[in-house]
């Protein structure tokens, strides 16, 4: 302690200090813990996900599998895609501002809530998960690149609308389709791989919209159409024929 000469008084300057100092270096400890956490989650995605498009972790895995996985990425990269490039066409063909951007974020949701209350649903109990991709995969695809087609703004209602519907269709037929070409006792690595799989796609689809948004941003949305038709199509070959319990 340290006496101050004005009012005789003891100033515990050395112990405020000394708290002050451990609080500090306890908010910045647990900080770093929880970054730490959460970089070792990204880690370990990261590391399953190498796993997921070289041998899926075991030996003897059929090539069919693999190639699923493959042509899923294609989807996923695609659709998450859509979601950080559709708003950069937005603000840069119709010039709009924050709040108008914030409705047309908000409208896309509407069909993705409609999809997985009830679309999704009544299309599955007529249509393989396989024939669902292929078609929503296209759809998604075609409907993204027409976005970019329309010159007035009041078309982008229409057009992102039938987009978020496909993809919204899309997504959960790639999972249930992944997890119906693998055995039950597979079930649990299969979809942990799938987990890592869109880690891993979310990451590279920011990558690749953003530089083709650099060169041109009708050019994100016509390249990452191309990639969601060209992965559905890939499933009509006899590579993506690899259902477990699918007919068609």
């Amino acid at each position: 302690e340290r006496l101050t000469r004005q009012e005789g008084v003891a100033e515990p300057l050395e112990s405020d200090e000394g708290m002050a100092a451990a609080f500090c270096f306890g908010e910045s400890g647990a900080e770093f813990f929880d970054a730490s956490i959460e970089v070792s989650g990204y880690c370990s995605d990261f590391f399953r996900l190498v796993i997921v498009v070289t041998l899926d972790g075991t030996a003897g895995t059929a090539l069919p599998r693999r190639a699923g996985v493959v042509i899923e990425a294609f989807e996923v990269d695609a659709i998450f895609g859509f979601f950080r490039c559709y708003p950069m066409y937005l603000v840069d063909e119709y010039r709009l501002g924050v709040s108008k951007v914030s409705e047309f974020i908000a409208w896309v949701g509407v069909p993705i809530v409609l999809a997985n209350l009830w679309l999704t649903g009544a299309l599955s109990r007529h249509f393989t998960a396989r024939k669902l991709t292929i078609w929503s995969g296209v759809s998604t695809g075609v409907f993204m690149m027409i976005v970019v087609i329309p010159r007035i703004e009041g078309a982008a209602w229409a057009t992102l609308f039938l987009t978020s519907l496909a993809l919204a269709i899309c997504l959960p037929a790639c999972a249930t389709r992944l997890s119906t070409s693998a055995a039950e006792v597979e079930q649990g690595r299969v979809m942990g791989n799938n987990q890592a799989l869109q880690v891993g796609a979310e990451a590279l689809s920011g990558l690749i919209g953003g530089a083709l948004a650099a060169l041109a941003i009708k050019l994100s949305l016509l390249a990452l159409g191309a990639i969601a038709i060209v992965g559905g199509l890939l499933l009509i070959l006899p590579v993506g024929r690899n259902e477990r319990t699918a007919t068609g």
